[in-house]
């Protein structure tokens, strides 16, 4: 995880 913005969402997608 990122923790930026776009890529934070994007993780929690794939996390489900």
């Amino acid at each position: 995880m990122d923790g930026g913005g776009i890529g934070n969402i994007l993780d929690i997608l794939t996390n489900g």
